[in-house]
């Protein structure tokens, strides 16, 4: 099945196919099996990124991972299909790159998707310290009015305290008129402290209640500047490298993960390069090369041909009629 399968993806007979050695019906498997690894890889990784990611949706975010997986299929299938004496060094390293940077953005999603419990707990650790920063920020800018508000109520403070002080002289006869007692100016001046009390306390209101509204306001902006996109893919990239370099731990298991992806990523090409041709292999080019030298003939018995029709002009056909010889475009004049 799997042969049929595969011989079918590469263009080959099957027919001719099933007729040839074990080794080259294991080898034609193998490659394909092989070459699947990578276009599984990133299928998977295309519908991550479309479903968990984007937030595409279910349908889009499947038909977005085939047709990433279907491109990679091309590639991968355009260079197993291609004789190894034909893929040049170029080709080869090309090959290569187009493998290191598949493997980037492929092992993305991956890293995404194996590490999201690390990245949320990251995220979440690095929001809690962003908001408190910016918290903190937003206060710093904006207490002018607190400290305008703070100077106010000390001043109304000393102002009250010291009619305070007046009244009771006066009650108590140590200061003012001089007489003890609660007489007229006495209760005047209980009632310009009572007047300053009630400023004062006004003021003190008005200087808690901004407190908290600039307090609540800092939270606010610090929430806002802390939240981040759940599609966000730049950032959370950005965060997880953040997260992956804050400890030699993370780092080695990280490049122990990609070195992994691209092993899987680039070893078709590895068993393509470093193996031997099957006879199936052999004869196809073998075909190719008979054809090229059929072709090289054909080319060279046209060539004779125009050569001596320009040579004989009409009496060409007559006289290769009466060579009458096995090769009768043998060389005249």
């Amino acid at each position: 099945m799997l042969l049929k399968f595969f011989s079918g993806l590469f263009g080959y007979n099957y027919e001719v196919v099933r007729s040839q050695s074990t080794v080259s019906k294991q080898k034609i498997i193998t490659l394909g099996t092989l070459m699947l690894i990578p276009v599984s890889l990133w299928t998977i990784s295309g519908f991550f990124i479309g479903y968990e990611l984007l937030g595409a949706g279910l349908v889009k975010s499947l038909l977005g991972g085939l047709f990433v997986g279907v491109l990679i299929l091309i590639i991968d299938k355009s260079f197993l299909a291609t004789p190894k004496e034909s893929v040049s060094k170029w080709l080869k390293g090309f090959r290569v790159v187009f493998a290191v940077i598949a493997t980037i953005l492929g092992s993305v999603a991956l890293d995404l998707m194996f590490f999201g419990g690390d990245l949320e707990e990251y995220r979440e650790k690095q929001s809690t310290e962003i908001q408190k920063d910016k918290t903190k920020e937003y206060l710093e800018d904006n207490s002018h009015h607190i400290a305008e508000l703070n100077n106010s109520v000390s001043q109304q403070k000393a102002i009250t305290e010291a009619s305070k002080i007046d009244w009771k002289n006066e009650a108590d006869g140590t200061g003012g008129s001089g007489n003890a007692g609660i007489d007229k100016i006495a209760l005047l001046k209980e009632g310009i402290y009572n007047s300053e009390s009630t400023k004062l306390a006004q003021m003190e209101e008005t200087l808690i209640s901004s407190k908290q509204s600039l307090t609540q306001e800092a939270i606010l902006y610090g929430q806002k500047m802390a939240t981040k996109r759940s599609d966000a893919l730049l950032s959370k990239v950005t965060d997880l490298h953040d997260f992956i370099l804050s400890s030699g731990l993370s780092m080695f298991f990280y490049g122990l993960f990609f070195i992994a992806v691209f092993s899987l990523e680039i070893f078709f090409l590895i068993t393509k390069s470093s193996t031997a041709d099957s006879l199936f292999e052999k004869m196809l080019y073998a075909e190719e090369k008979i054809g090229e030298r059929r072709l090289q003939t054909i080319m060279a018995q046209r060539e004779e041909i125009l050569r001596q029709d320009g040579l004989l002009g009409s009496r060409a056909d007559r006289i290769r009629q009466l060579a009458n010889t096995q090769n009768y475009l043998q060389k005249i004049g």
